[in-house]
């Protein structure tokens, strides 16, 4: 589920007041994956702050379920109006516009890493201050068709890597330089 993907309480209360969606017909899904190995990191491979994170991604095909959950998110929120794409469940909170902006970034984020991992890189990656970003994003002045139609092609992106990674054999059990 898109609340699971995000592990945030904060999203899952905004979602209740919002309508629910179906995924769009017209809306195109990405290639077919390749399917990636059922492999959960052990703990000692990524930081213990990721723990939970881990512990909720579902077992099986992780590039199937990206692709998957890219339907789901993208047919919750097309049907939103600029107006229900502002909202915030209290202030301060991140606008719904906020949230896509901030999946978009992490994946950018994340890819990056495994990019890097991939490809043996041993230097520092840079930290990623997710509440330092937001506001420089100004995602509440750009469309919601904008956002999410961003989100779609880094997501899409994100699949096709995972999937040329997944059919290198020496990247079966790559290790995080925590």
């Amino acid at each position: 589920r898109l609340t699971t993907e995000l592990a945030s309480e904060d999203f899952s209360l905004a979602l209740d007041v919002l309508p629910s969606g179906r995924p769009d017909e017209s809306t195109p899904s990405p290639p077919e994956p390749t399917p990636m190995p059922d492999i959960r990191p052990a703990a000692d491979e990524f930081a213990p702050y990721y723990a939970t994170y881990v512990s909720l991604v579902p077992d099986g095909d992780v590039t199937a379920t990206l692709a998957s959950q890219l339907d789901e998110t993208l047919g919750l929120l097309r049907p939103l109006n600029e107006e229900q794409a502002l909202f915030r469940y209290a202030p301060g909170k991140w606008s719904v516009k906020e949230v896509v902006t901030h999946l978009t970034d992490a994946e950018r984020v994340f890819m990056y890493r495994a990019l890097s991992f991939a490809r043996g890189a041993t230097d520092s990656l840079p930290s990623f201050d997710e509440n330092a970003w937001a506001p420089m994003a100004e995602a509440d002045h750009v469309s919601l068709d904008e956002l999410l139609d961003e989100f779609d092609a880094v997501r899409s992106a994100t699949v096709s890597l995972l999937a040329h990674l997944s059919r290198l054999p020496r990247l079966a059990r790559a290790r995080c330089p925590h």
